[in-house]
């Protein structure tokens, strides 16, 4: 037996049946409990989270494609109504929650040939194709694009998609995104943002809205990055290991950057947050990004002390703990959800 075919390795159509269960019972209501677990099995696997997003995916698509919206697996359910015969009759509702829950269950089985189809009518360059991806502030997401590039955001981003048969545009306004561009030599791949437009066919690159402007950083191949205020203006080309700051005002030089600060840039995208050289104010912030506990600084000057090591991201306690143990800091927790690190008296 095939590790992939084990119940402790289920293959994909399984994955894609839980999901669906998964969202059937999330239309009903979770209970605490149900939601709890629901997150688990979202995190035990990359293919779970995949599988999820897949299917809203699907449905998103469905509202868009005419040929498809007859299937009577995937009609909208009817409003809520009560229908009686007589005044005294017993009353009869329809639930539309209910009937929504069913909806995901026939996505489960149709999903791949339902997806394809969306893409090949979305994207066979004569129609346009708009869709919108976004992420709470300590939300994580990986999403598809309809060219089948990948699309990792971390908190608080937004993506507008809108994609035409001369370019594949996407807009953000804010946040972190990492992009893994699939080629296509016709139609380049632009993400538009704080009045750049970061241009690429095939590549690898992480972006971050900043204060001062734009972070880059290019993990594979080659981008461009033109102010859209002076087109004609000599553009900031990045290769693999490179990254710059780039603002309206100016740019700084570019720089080379390692496997390890790779790395440490992109720790957002994995279960744990790696740190190397890191200041304290830095860990900090990485930290409350993803945890309902938030840490203070005390003292301001706490904030430039040096960190390194990897973490778990949602274990705050084993990190507080470890920096109490080096004698240079103490908590305080004047709230169950607030800790103030300080100097020890």
């Amino acid at each position: 037996m095939k590790p992939s075919d084990s119940p402790l390795y289920p293959n994909d159509e399984v994955i894609e049946a839980m999901a669906a269960s998964w969202l059937a019972q999330r239309e009903e209501g979770f209970t605490p409990e149900q939601e709890n677990e629901f997150l688990r099995w979202r995190l035990a696997d990359p293919r779970h989270g995949e599988a999820v997003d897949r299917l809203e995916e699907t449905c998103a698509l469905l509202e868009q494609l005419p040929e498809l919206r007859g299937d009577p697996r995937l009609e909208k359910p009817a409003e809520t109504k009560a229908v009686s015969s007589t005044a005294n009759a017993p009353r009869i509702v329809i639930k539309p929650r209910r009937a929504r829950a069913g909806r995901w269950i026939a996505l489960g089985g149709l999903a791949a040939s339902l997806v394809a189809a969306a893409l090949l009518w979305r994207t066979d360059g004569s129609l346009p194709l708009q869709a919108t991806y976004a992420t709470a502030p300590a939300d994580y997401r990986r999403v598809q694009l309809p060219d089948s590039s990948i699309a990792q955001l971390n908190g608080g981003t937004q993506l507008q998609v809108d994609y035409t048969g001369r370019e594949r545009l996407v807009k953000m306004e804010e946040g972190e995104a990492y992009f893994h561009v699939a080629k296509d030599g016709t139609r380049p791949f632009v993400v538009r943002t704080q009045g750049f437009r970061v241009i690429a066919v095939g590549t690898a690159f992480n972006v971050r809205v900043v204060e001062a402007g734009l972070d880059v950083l290019v993990t594979e191949g080659v981008v461009r990055v033109e102010r859209e205020a002076a087109p004609t203006a000599e553009p900031i080309v990045l290769a693999a290991g490179e990254r710059s700051l780039v603002s309206e005002g100016a740019a700084l030089p570019v720089q080379r950057v390692d496997d390890t600060q790779i790395q440490a840039t992109l720790a957002w995208q994995e279960p744990r947050l790696v740190f190397t050289e890191a200041t304290l104010a830095e860990v900090v912030a990485r930290f409350n990004e993803r945890n309902r506990v938030q840490l203070e600084l005390g003292d301001p000057t706490l904030g430039q002390s040096l960190v390194g090591g990897t973490f778990r991201r949602d274990d705050v306690e084993t990190f507080i703990r470890l920096l109490e143990q080096s004698g240079v800091f103490v908590s305080e927790r004047p709230t169950p959800d607030r800790i103030v690190l300080r100097r020890p008296d």
